[in-house]
């Protein structure tokens, strides 16, 4: 754990990049991606605590509240794993999404979560962020691809998405879609990727995230 030695103040994530994306009619959206540390472990464990989507989203019916709820747990249990690599988004100073996964020669997305920060309203973009930022950490590592399983029973078409950003599904799979993303698909969406957002790469810097919840 880092100590800074004049305040004596812990710190876990860093902050890393800033993201802006342009609203056609509804402004700019501005987005910060933390890139999580073992030393997070006590905000990850205060975050589950406190979203609850049964307030966030009351329009969903229960059964996709609870998904929703499962998928956030799920995110928050692998970003507990020193083997993966995970990240919060933050929009105005609080959490919007998190997404963990683990690289190797072939990267797999464990899970991408928006959290709503409004009832009934996500931050726009926030998935398009992290996805970004997967493709980004995928490309630096040279991964011959990505791969994840896609939710089919959740609040949002993610598969629909998922295509829209190069993933192809496997016909194979069962009670998930089996998606993959190859690298030349990659390098493709990262060229893409920039007409509609802007990725403004931060000196890593120390934060608090136990000061970003309520």
């Amino acid at each position: 754990m880092k100590i800074n030695s004049q305040n004596n103040t812990n710190f876990q994530a860093y902050k890393i990049a800033r993201v802006t994306t342009e609203l056609k009619g509804r402004g700019v959206s501005d987005i910060e991606i933390c890139r999580l540390t073992r030393d997070d472990r006590t905000f990850l464990n205060k975050l589950e605590k406190q979203i609850d989507y049964t307030k966030l989203f009351p329009k969903l019916t229960a059964a996709l509240q609870r998904r929703w709820q499962k998928v956030l747990t799920y995110c928050i249990a692998c970003a507990h794993d020193p083997d993966n690599k995970s990240y919060i988004a933050l929009h105005k100073g609080k959490p919007c999404g998190i997404m963990t996964y683990t690289e190797d020669s072939s990267f797999y997305l464990e899970g991408l979560c928006a959290i709503p920060q409004e009832k009934n309203k996500k931050v726009p973009f926030t998935g398009d962020t992290l996805l970004y930022q997967l493709f980004r950490d995928a490309f630096a590592y040279g991964a011959s691809d990505i791969k994840l399983k896609a939710v089919t029973d959740g609040p949002f078409d993610v598969v629909k998405k998922y295509e829209s950003r190069g993933f192809k599904k496997n016909p194979a799979s069962v009670q998930y879609t089996e998606m993959r993303c190859n690298k030349h698909k990659i390098k493709e969406q990262l060229e893409e990727f920039p007409f509609t957002l802007e990725y403004e790469e931060l000196e890593p810097e120390n934060i608090k995230l136990d000061n970003t919840l309520d």
